[in-house]
């Protein structure tokens, strides 16, 4: 490349520097009056001038990376492609994941539940086992078997009558049920109870032959730590369960029930004892030949029932299910359903405060397995919202904002990797650029390249009356329309250098050196046509220089620090001397470039000779004295 101060004018060269000087002063304005050249740098505030670079750049940045997409928009669907990518497989992940966690949460509670209902299944059956020992005494006891055809039925001959006082509910049994009776079911409801291990959960067993109540153990039933009463059973002696209508129908479905039949849970207060406010009552009918009950006039034969009488509370409690679903954050229902002939009723035996939210949907049933009744027992175990994961919507959110943020991410990525890409483009060929990727050294060799030389004519004086930032906004206006013309006609910008603009044409492959000359000498014509345009501050007309030379170069990177792309020939000198010896706004070639466009097949370039008083050809410097030509103007040929 020629060297800056082979131009015949020096001033240039000082006005050059100058501009230098106050460019690696303040190295963040450049891109800000790219953008917005209206800035008042002579602002006393810093404050200010800060700000308004920062909005400049940002303003800057945001359109440049909005047209890199629409020039390339491959770019955001790409970043669009990676979203959805990211986010099906990140909700998919999750969404998987919950309902492995919602199965395991299902899995765990029905096991807990499972768990529980075995527990009350074990102690139900071993609470309800002293029905069948005290039933088998009855049935091979003949102190006992006789007993319901005693008391016989109500308003009949030679049975027991109604109690006096409580004439409805009750039968009197005097001399009936002999001491003898008495002592024995003592003794033998005493083992029983004792055998059974259940303690003070199993309050009491009864006998009620011919449905009535006759002999209870223990009469009283009495607190183990402090021995006050808690219920006195002696106002049930004589309790006529098939007349009163508080008990009728239960007794009534337990007479032709096969197994045993549950009551309850209710409050037991009787006589003067504090009570049990949940009681089960467990009956179970004892089926005997020449025995007979009438019911719903149906004769049975039937001796009457064994009862037991269960704390429930004492039961529950000694299960801990409360504790146990409460520590589990869940909430449960225990019910016993009664297959009745005309019905089936379902009663709530146990349950959480909040056990009214369960629904199919967000709860668990398992059965207790019961074989000696007529009852079916359903656990019922759940929260409220199910077993769905709440954490499930905030987490989708979270990787739909984890999957934009990305996205987003890569975009700028991609946009900052094409901008970067165009910029090298912009700086070097792309040849040069894939040998340098590659490690290799680039040296071109080029046997016929047109190069285009500019400068502004009486630049130093322009200069002389504009501050640095003028000059530079002018600059950046006039060159920015170069660059412009540079893609138009499809040259390659080697550098400015100050007010030096330096062009060339015919490297690619698929241009021979006929077309790089067309296309140099049309971008020559149309920058004069630019500048003609332009105006300075002070309303002034600007002017330049132009010269072009073709022959061979050689190009190559120099360095490694900041690497460029240069020119280096005796043709890069000629149109340096091309330029620096032309007329302003005129355009002067070698005789070579002449030749060239002169066998133009595509355009009809106007050229003449360059004449002076002297003769033809002018002095050139280090050559001597050359026939050198004007390119005034051209036209496609049609």
């Amino acid at each position: 490349m020629a060297p800056l101060e082979e131009k015949e004018t020096d001033s240039d060269s000082t006005g050059l520097s100058e501009i230098a000087s106050i460019a690696s002063s303040r190295p963040n304005l450049w891109t800000s009056l790219s953008v917005k050249n209206d800035i008042d740098w002579n602002c006393d505030d810093p404050e200010e001038i800060q700000y308004l670079t920062f909005w400049s750049s940002f303003r800057s940045s945001m359109i440049s990376k909005i047209r890199t997409c629409i020039d390339k928009p491959t770019i955001p669907l790409k970043a669009v492609a990676l979203f959805l990518l990211l986010t099906s497989s990140l909700l998919i992940i999750l969404h998987r994941a919950a309902r492995t966690q919602e199965r395991l949460e299902i899995t765990e509670t029905r096991k807990l539940a499972g768990d529980v209902a075995s527990w009350f299944s074990g102690e139900l059956e071993k609470a309800i086992m002293p029905l069948f020992t005290l039933s088998q005494f009855v049935q091979h006891l003949s102190i006992f078997e006789e007993l319901g055809r005693k008391i016989g039925p109500r308003g009949r001959p030679m049975s027991a009558p109604p109690l006096l006082t409580r004439n409805i509910t009750h039968r009197n049994i005097t001399g009936v049920v002999s001491e003898e009776a008495t002592n024995e079911f003592e003794a033998i409801a005493a083992k029983i109870k004792k055998d059974s291990i259940l303690g003070s959960t199993l309050l009491n067993l009864q006998l009620a032959p011919h449905a009535v109540v006759s002999m209870i153990h223990p009469l009283i039933n009495r607190d183990e730590n402090d021995a006050s009463v808690i219920l006195d059973n002696r106002g049930a002696i004589g309790h006529d369960l098939l007349n009163d209508p508080n008990r009728a129908k239960i007794a009534r479905e337990t007479v032709p029930a096969p197994g045993v039949v549950i009551a309850g849970p209710l409050a037991l207060i009787q006589s003067n004892g504090t009570g049990v406010e949940d009681a089960l009552i467990a009956r179970l009918a004892i089926h005997m030949a020449n025995n007979s009950l009438i019911v719903d006039e149906v004769d049975y034969e039937c001796w009457g029932f064994v009862v037991i009488i269960i704390d429930w509370g004492k039961l529950k409690k000694k299960s801990g299910l409360y504790t146990k679903f409460e520590r589990e954050g869940l909430e449960f229902n225990m019910t016993r359903t009664d297959d009745d002939a005309a019905e089936k009723k379902v009663k709530e035996m146990a349950s959480s405060p909040g056990a009214s939210i369960l629904t199919d949907s967000n709860s668990v049933s398992v059965n207790l397995n019961l074989t000696t009744t007529n009852n079916m027992w359903t656990l019922t175990v759940g929260k409220e919202g199910g077993f769905k994961q709440k954490r499930i919507t905030w987490l989708s959110v979270v990787a739909v904002t984890a999957s934009l943020i990305f996205s987003w991410m890569f975009l700028l990525l991609l946009i900052s990797k094409e901008q970067c890409k165009q910029l090298l483009w912009k700086m070097m060929p792309k040849t040069a650029i894939k040998k340098l990727q590659r490690g290799g050294t680039v040296v071109e060799k080029h046997d016929m390249v047109t190069i285009f030389f500019s400068d502004i004519v009486g630049y130093t004086e322009i200069a002389d009356c504009l501050t640095p930032i003028e000059i530079m906004c002018m600059l950046n206006k006039l060159y920015t329309k170069f660059d412009k013309l540079v893609e138009k006609h499809d040259v390659y910008k080697v550098e400015t250098i100050g007010d030096a603009y330096m062009v060339a044409g015919g490297m690619a492959e698929d241009c021979n050196s006929i077309e790089g000359a067309e296309k140099v000498a049309a971008f020559a014509l149309s920058a004069l046509e630019q500048v003609k345009t332009m105006r300075t501050k002070n309303g002034s007309s600007l002017q330049i220089r132009v010269g072009l030379a073709s022959g061979p170069v050689v190009a190559g990177v120099v360095g490694t620090a900041m690497p460029r792309y240069c020119f280096f020939g005796d043709n890069v000198n000629m149109a340096s001397r091309m330029e620096s010896s032309s007329e302003p706004m005129r355009i002067q070639c070698t005789d070579v470039t002449y030749c060239l466009l002169s066998n133009s097949e595509s355009y009809n370039f106007k050229m003449c000779q360059r004449k002076r008083k002297s003769g033809l050809g002018i002095h050139i410097k280090g050559k001597g004295r050359m026939q050198t030509y004007w390119i005034n103007s051209f036209e496609r040929v049609s």
